[in-house]
């Protein structure tokens, strides 16, 4: 992974991190996970945010500006490696720990559970 992309991540979770702060306010939480995925056909992103609250609760937000332009620019990183990846699943907790998973399948779009699960 490149610097550029590095600071990319950086900027999506502070974005997830800020978002979760102001939908939940005090109620507390284990983890948040940015999943967006693109779609080749035409050229576009579908993305959520789940958010594991302690207790077991699991709450749905919705994207930002500011997640939208990160992955406009992270989509200039699609290709790293010899492969290039089509979905990327950012897992943040509260300390600002993160996790990143690149989904290789260029179908990962076109998942009809998407946005059930």
């Amino acid at each position: 992974m490149t610097e550029e992309f590095e600071r990319l991540i950086k900027q999506l979770a502070d974005a997830v991190l800020l978002k979760v702060a102001s939908e939940l306010g005090t109620r507390t939480w284990v983890s948040a996970e940015f999943d967006a995925r693109f779609d080749p056909r035409d050229n576009s992103w579908l993305g959520k945010i789940r958010v594991a609250e302690t207790g077991s609760s699991i709450s749905s937000i919705g994207l930002t500006a500011d997640m939208s332009l990160a992955l406009v620019h992270l989509e200039q990183h699609r290709q790293l490696g010899p492969d290039e990846w089509y979905g990327v699943r950012v897992i943040v907790s509260p300390d600002r720990r993160c996790e990143v998973n690149l989904n290789y399948d260029p179908e990962c779009a076109r998942d009809a559970s998407f946005f059930g699960t």
